[in-house]
Parts: C-alpha cells; structure tokens; sequence
C-alpha cells in the first residue's frame, strides 16, 4: 500500500466554502427584507433599491454552483486515490492537492505519485458523456444526452494542456530546489464510468480507468535513473507543497 501525504486544500473544503458562503448570501437579503417588513411602513416597499438585494441570489446561486462542481471533482480523485493507495507498492508517495505558489508559476496538482522509477502529476476530470478532441486543439467538445433524450453539446478547455503545465511546473519547482535531472510525466485520466473518450494524442497519457493508471505507471521505465538521495529529497521538497 502505498503511502498518502494529503494536502490542506481538498476539493472536498473548497465545496464546503463555497456552499457556506451561498448559504450566508442567500440569507442576507432574506433578513434585510424580514426587517422592512417588521419595521418600515409598506409604502418603502415599492422604492427600488429595495430590490437591489436580489443580487445576492445571484451571487448565492453562482457560489452554489461552484461548490457542486468541486464536490463532482472531489469525488473523481477520491475514486482514483483509493484504487492507488490500494495497488501501489509501499515504496511509492502520494500527495493531493499539492499548491504551487512561486513566482513564475502559481498551481495546484491533483494527485503527484512519486516512486523510485519516477514522478507522475495526475490530472483528474470526472466529466461525463462523450468527450471528443486531440492534442494540439484549444477546445474539446462534450457530448451529453439530456432527461428527455435530447443531445446537447458543451466545449470545455483543452485538459492536455493543463496537464502539461502541472508536470512541467512540478518539474521547475524541483529544480529550483536543486534536483535537475528528474523528468516529470504527466496524466490525463478521466474517471467518470459514464465518460467515453475518443481523443488524439502522442504524447501525454490520457486513460479511463484507475487500473490502467496503474499499469502505467508500475511498469513505466524511466530514462534517467531515480538516486537515492535525490528520491529522498523530492519527497522532502513536494511535502511542503501540501
């Protein structure tokens, strides 16, 4: 089994704040309306501004939203966690929701799997439907059939790309902290059961199973050779990122 460092800032807790605060935001025009009615005459009811309050539904709805969004994520990496902490030999770390802050580059990896023959930044989406694009397109386009059976088509952005620049940024940061030599694979991997996926791609790895990112990564074969130290070091310098 292999072993977990988890980060602070779960999907699971951004869910929870913005649920909070559409809560507080849907409640604060509620009270100041209750308070009009207690005690201003009815004549104020028909003055504009009184009205103004309905932004807050806005806000409130929006915040809700955000917070559905986070828990359907939270629940695709929790689902690709489980089975990598299971499956994984003991020899190999894991960390969640590493934040990088630095200068040039500030992020946040899903899941980071470090082991001796290397380090994979993970990125998971947990979309349904069918899911259609290649490598080198801004836009991929989402399939979904709706209740009454009608399809509809939404684009979303290029998850490749963000994929890359996870692996590519975790690669920098180890660098500045002086470990230059280790290459940084990064993981496309859908894990939604009720996702197809039909994408183009040569370089990065993109699956739909938690066992195939498994597979993967136990018998991936790195080209530069993983030290000891430098191994020990990595674990050490990623730890602070959670």
């Amino acid at each position: 089994m292999a072993i977990l460092h988890k980060g602070s800032r779960s999907l699971n807790v951004k869910a929870s704040k913005y649920f909070l605060w559409s809560i507080i935001l849907l409640l604060l025009p509620i009270a100041y309306w209750i308070y009009l009615f207690k005690f201003s005459d009815w004549s104020s009811f028909g003055n504009i501004y009184n009205y103004l309050p309905c932004i807050f539904f806005f806000m409130a709805y929006y915040y809700w939203r955000r917070a559905k969004i986070f828990r359907v994520g939270a629940k695709g990496e929790k689902q690709i966690l489980k089975h990598l902490k299971k499956y994984l030999p003991n020899q190999y770390r894991i960390f969640t929701n590493c934040r990088l802050n630095e200068k040039k580059c500030a992020d946040e990896i899903d899941i980071l799997v470090v082991g001796e023959n290397g380090i994979f930044a993970i990125e998971v989406k947990n979309h349904n439907g069918f899911i259609r694009g290649s490598e080198e397109e801004d836009e991929w386009k989402q399939e979904k059939i709706g209740k009454h059976g009608k399809t509809y088509c939404n684009k979303m952005k290029n998850p490749i790309r963000q994929t890359k620049r996870h692996a590519h940024n975790i690669a920098q940061y180890l660098r500045s902290q002086g470990i230059r030599r280790q290459w940084v694979e990064g993981i496309l991997v859908f894990s939604n059961p009720d996702a197809s996926v039909f994408v183009k791609t040569t370089k990065t790895k993109v699956f739909t199973s938690s066992e195939d990112v498994e597979n993967y990564i136990l018998n991936y074969e790195p080209s530069i050779e993983f030290s000891r130290d430098d191994f020990k070091r990595t674990i050490k310098r990623l730890r602070m990122l959670c």
